[in-house]
């Protein structure tokens, strides 16, 4: 795996879905801004970024309490 972090100046944002659903998939997506590198998965993306100081968030529970 990739080491991520201030150790590795990368951070990563992944982006998956339980169910095949294009339209939260693009809506989660708009809201990063574009990545200089992005691995695609059958689920959805991760985009990888420059680490600068940044705490952990997690989105789960954010995603998991918007209605579409």
């Amino acid at each position: 795996g990739l080491v991520c972090g201030k150790v590795s100046n990368l951070i990563a944002i992944d982006v998956d879905v339980e169910i095949e659903d294009s339209k939260l998939v693009a809506m989660a997506l708009s809201l990063l801004p574009p990545s200089p590198c992005v691995k695609r998965g059958s689920k959805g993306e991760t985009r990888f970024y420059r680490y600068n100081n940044e705490s952990n968030i997690d989105f789960k529970n954010l995603f998991n309490k918007i209605t579409l």
